[in-house]
């Protein structure tokens, strides 16, 4: 049976450091060790950590490791955002939209 570990990097071929792995597993309660039990998986820390990951590879810088080059295009990009965006929504998470802006002095 798979880890944590092993189901969350299947889910790009891109090279994710570990650290970034550790960093969102820990913040969503999860262990990279931990079997990849169905259970797991359909948990929404488990879901919620794959949405954690989609939004951290859309701003993945593209990179060559051991002369292979990758790399994401604005559109896979775009991507990832929509489906970390809508595993958020799907879990409570979404994110709430706040205008800023100067309104002038006489308000």
């Amino acid at each position: 049976m798979a880890t944590v570990f092993e189901s969350l990097k299947s889910l790009s071929g891109y090279p994710v450091p570990q650290s970034a792995l550790i960093r969102i597993t820990v913040g969503r309660g999860l262990t990279l060790s931990a079997e990849a039990t169905a259970s797991v998986l359909r948990s929404q820390s488990y879901r919620l950590a794959e949405a954690d990951l989609m939004k951290w590879l859309a701003k993945a810088p593209n990179v060559s490791q051991g002369g292979v080059s990758y790399s994401f295009s604005e559109s896979e990009r775009e991507q990832f955002k929509a489906e970390a965006e809508a595993i958020y929504e799907e879990n409570g998470e979404g994110q709430t939209s706040s205008q800023y802006g100067y309104q002038g002095e006489n308000l």
